[in-house]
C-alpha cells in the first residue's frame, strides 16, 4: 500500500453543520476552507466524504491518532494536511 497526498480532492469548504454559517477557517493541504464552528476532526473527515480508515491527518504539524478525532475540536486558523492512502504498486 502506498500513500499520496489527496491533491485531486478539492477542499472547497462551504460545509454548514450547525446552521450558524461560516465562522471557522481551516487551511487544508494549503487551501483555505470555510466551515461551521464547533467542528471535530472526525466530523470534518466525514463532511469531506473520506473514509476514516484510509486517511491520516496532521493538525498543526502533529499527527492525530484516529481514536482522538472525535474529541479533537478544530479552531479557526488550524492547518491540516490530509493524506489519503490508496492501493496499488
Amino acid at each position: 500500500m502506498s500513500s499520496v497526498t489527496d491533491h485531486d480532492h478539492k477542499f472547497t469548504g462551504g460545509y454548514v453543520g450547525n446552521g450558524k454559517g461560516f465562522s471557522l477557517q481551516l487551511i487544508i493541504n494549503g487551501e483555505k476552507c470555510d466551515f461551521s464552528d464547533g467542528l471535530s476532526l472526525a466530523a470534518l473527515v466525514d463532511q469531506l466524504a473520506m473514509k476514516a480508515e484510509r486517511v491520516a491527518v496532521e493538525l498543526n504539524r502533529d499527527i492525530v491518532p484516529r481514536d482522538r478525532w472525535p474529541a479533537t475540536s478544530l479552531q479557526d486558523g488550524d492547518r491540516l494536511e490530509i493524506v489519503h492512502f490508496v492501493g496499488g504498486g
